[in-house]
């Protein structure tokens, strides 16, 4: 393998990217999250390309971030550009159908519900009350997002209220907790202040006793050369 420090900081920066959507992958419950699979999408005639590079047995090929780029939407200037961050969002992919009383899903994170009669549809828009402040935190959600779509336009404003309700006592609670956090950086502000001040009374009376100590060995010192002379 020919080495070259430029090949190795893209590699490694292949490697982190790699790393970072087979964390995000496995924590949504989607696919591809091994290497395997990723390699098998980015370089079909190797599909253990992956793990060459991380023996450094080969560099990654250009043709291999080209495809990497494209099938996770990553901009390619991550690879050159020390000052360009991965982002990384993950397509989620949901098609709904309707059969009978039930509305069913597949694609990633499949959801299925027997929910009555209903329509196929995506995010209805129309059902949800968009200027509910805590509306772009829950789309922002590819969990519950997707699971959104497999709603019908009933279920929707209870869901929606649900979540809402949820997502406000989350935001109590925070604002609890970060209260408690700066009292408590208070207490220990004012504490530090207090034992700053008793650290100085203790210096002050060690000094003082110090002084008296050493006047006290000096005047045991002269009345001792007083009774030796005397004699």
């Amino acid at each position: 393998m020919r080495q070259n420090p430029l090949y190795t900081i893209i590699d490694d920066k292949f490697l982190d990217a790699v790393d970072e959507i087979k964390r995000i992958n496995t924590k949504l419950g989607i696919k591809p999250n091994k290497d395997s699979a990723i390699g098998r999408l980015i370089y079909p005639s190797n599909r253990s390309i992956i793990s060459s590079v991380r023996r450094q047995a080969k560099h990654i090929p250009h043709i291999a971030i080209i495809n990497f780029a494209k099938e996770f939407n990553v901009d390619m200037n991550y690879f050159y550009d020390s000052m360009t961050s991965l982002q990384y969002q993950p397509r989620i992919e949901n098609t709904t159908t309707v059969s009978g009383n039930g509305i069913y899903s597949s694609g990633s994170h499949t959801n299925n519900t027997h929910a009555g009669q209903s329509k196929t549809r995506h995010l209805a828009t129309e059902c949800i009350p968009q200027q509910n402040p805590v509306i772009p935190t829950i789309l922002a959600n590819p969990l519950i997002a997707n699971f959104m779509n497999t709603l019908s336009a009933e279920q929707m404003p209870e869901f929606v209220s649900i979540i809402t309700q949820i997502q406000k006592e989350y935001q109590t609670k925070v604002s609890k907790l970060n209260h408690k956090v700066e009292q408590g950086l208070l207490d220990l502000k004012a504490l530090r202040g207090v034992c700053d001040q008793d650290l100085k009374h203790s210096r002050d009376d060690l000094k003082q006793a110090r002084e008296k100590l050493d006047k006290a060995l000096e005047s045991e010192i002269s009345l001792l050369k007083q009774l030796l002379l005397s004699k």
